[in-house]
């Protein structure tokens, strides 16, 4: 971060697991860096008690869905991703790495699959089985903001940019 300050940017783009963005962060606060920041959308909640979002003023984090509905509950109308955190909470009495709410439910989804397609070495007959384990709506993360192509790719979850506002004081 010393050599990124060196340079005067106007942001630092920091792609990395919310641990290890959120050391980076307060690296370059350690070197006196008060600029900006872009995020990935892995970063969340345990990043943000690392760091504090004090300081972080005008930084941008590229949200998925429920990264947005975890700040903002009262905008989710079918309650997936408030649910699933609601659970881990109360589950595991920490908050879930970011990650965690990607990587359940291709999973699944993938294991269903293998069921309706009746096979686990058939790459063609798991994607072909695809769509049907996603209609099944068990998976309750990506379901509603998915689909999967007719080659079984998975799309969705659009990504909305978020700013960090109004918790700079000044510092």
């Amino acid at each position: 971060m010393t050599s990124f300050k060196a340079r005067n940017p106007d942001i630092i783009f920091i792609s990395a697991y919310e641990e290890a963005a959120a050391l980076a962060i307060n690296h370059a606060f350690d070197v006196c860096y008060r600029g900006k920041f872009l995020y990935t959308s892995d970063w969340g909640v345990k990043a943000e008690k690392i760091v504090g979002l004090d300081g972080l003023e005008g930084s941008m984090v590229q949200a998925l869905l429920h990264t947005y509905y975890s700040k903002y509950p009262d905008q989710e109308k079918r309650e997936y991703a408030t649910a699933f955190i609601k659970k881990y909470l109360e589950t595991y009495k920490e908050d879930f790495a970011q990650p965690g709410l990607t990587v359940y439910d291709p999973v699944w989804m993938f294991a269903r699959a293998t069921e309706i397609g009746n096979s686990f070495t058939d790459a063609n007959a798991i994607r072909a089985a695809y769509p049907e384990a996603l209609q099944e709506g068990k998976l309750s993360i990506i379901f509603p903001n998915n689909d999967v192509l007719k080659n079984g790719l998975l799309v969705g979850a659009p990504e909305l940019p978020l700013e960090i506002k109004g918790f700079s004081t000044g510092s």
